[in-house]
């Protein structure tokens, strides 16, 4: 029977093999490794894994002025609050220097020629039929640990007669140009670039490993606490939940993470809104329901090897491969919405075989919709490629959950 040890005992033990090897662990430290092999060998990959991505500042000039330009590109989507101890130590040291490098990118972009003859055009012409073109992006998106397969296209892919959305690379920044009709069917031009190893970062965030999933075997019950708190901790890392027996992407989580994306398309729907002088919220949610419907309907099929992500496409990767299906549209309509009105006036709809979201809006007199707590939310239903008004979907199968986003 293996001798009964606490967690803290197995993390000294795996902690000593890390820093001066097995050798030198005294007779009952290696019955406990033999016994617990499987927790310790957890234990000491979590160590590697701390020590290979460790971040140390070195008072080195030139890995100075890195960290520096490094930080300056996170800022460039992120705040401050999520750059590491590290990171913020290094921002406030060097504020003024890291700010004005901050705004030389942002200038930098939006001063790129989207004409330029460096770009690789995405053709997206032929409208029945998803085109060659996405390797060209694809090939861009450099993921470091997780695998993605991009090369099947997307299944069911559909796409309106009036839309054009292409993607090209400039240097280093992802260009999108994007035509659609808003809800007023008036012709709009979407432009904007993002900055690449920005964007990668983000998409490398999404997706987990199923061999966290695969057949465990454990001794005890610290061994088993244990697995369940890496794999969990595993899942959130990657923006997943484990509901019951089923890994789902975590909706709110999801959602935060990349609505910083979605800041630019939200700027861009209040400024063209407010120039039309029609900036009312019915219009903010009519004109984000157009922009969405409009990408082309597709869905994704990124699994690759080990890697998961659900059939879900990141907005980043929405937007440069031009399409996406219902859920992931959802995401990034809800992600656009959070600058746009009250978020807590939205709410996700998922049935059997649908995935949208419903809006609490008091100018709505009648339509379509679901009553919680007294509230009535109105369907908003961003699939596409049909363009269906606030409250006009009925939907086909029974409601088996909804999701307040907060």
């Amino acid at each position: 029977m293996a001798q009964k040890v606490s967690l803290d005992e197995l993390k000294s033990i795996a902690n000593k093999i890390f820093e001066l090897g097995a050798n030198q662990l005294n007779a009952n430290e290696k019955r406990i490794a033999q016994s617990y092999k499987n927790e310790i060998d957890e234990l000491i990959w979590n160590l590697e894994f701390k020590y290979k991505n460790r971040k140390i500042t070195v008072p080195d000039p030139v890995v100075l002025e890195k960290a520096k330009l490094k930080i300056a590109q996170k800022l460039l989507i992120h705040d401050q609050d999520d750059l590491s101890s590290e990171e913020l130590e290094i921002y406030n040291a060097n504020k003024k220097e890291i700010d004005s490098v901050k705004t030389q990118l942002i200038e930098s972009i939006n001063n790129k020629n989207k004409k330029n003859d460096q770009s690789v055009e995405l053709n997206t012409e032929d409208k029945s039929q998803f085109t060659p073109g996405t390797p060209e992006i694809s090939k861009e998106i450099k993921l470091k640990i997780k695998d993605k397969n991009y090369a099947e296209g997307p299944k069911s892919y559909q796409i309106n007669e009036h839309v054009q959305i292409s993607s090209s690379i400039i240097n280093d920044t992802f260009n999108i140009d994007y035509i659609f009709q808003d809800h007023n069917t008036v012709s709009r031009n979407f432009q904007y670039s993002f900055d690449k190893k920005l964007v990668n970062i983000l998409i490398e965030k999404f997706g987990f490993n199923k061999q966290i999933i695969e057949p465990f075997y454990y001794t005890n019950d610290s061994g088993y606490e244990l697995h369940t708190k890496n794999m969990m901790t595993k899942l959130q890392n990657g923006l997943f939940i484990l509901n019951d027996d089923s890994i789902n992407v975590n909706h709110q989580s999801f959602i935060n993470y990349y609505k910083k994306f979605a800041k630019p398309l939200s700027e861009y729907i209040i400024n063209t809104l407010v120039s039309d002088d029609k900036d009312t919220e019915m219009d903010r949610i009519r004109f984000t329901m157009s922009f969405i419907q409009d990408i082309s309907y597709g869905q994704p099929s990124f699994d690759h090897g080990d890697w998961m992500y659900n059939g879900v496409a990141t907005p980043p990767e929405i937007l440069l491969l031009g399409y996406g299906d219902c859920d992931s549209k959802t995401y990034l309509f809800i992600s656009i919405l959070s600058y746009l009105i009250d978020i807590d006036k939205v709410v996700i709809i998922i049935t059997e075989n649908h995935f949208l979201s419903a809006i609490a809006n008091d100018s709505i007199s009648n339509g379509q919709g679901i009553d919680i707590e007294g509230v009535r939310y109105y369907y908003t239903d961003t699939a596409g490629p049909g363009r269906v008004d606030i409250g006009e979907i009925e939907l086909k199968k029974a409601i088996k959950q909804t999701i307040k986003v907060s």
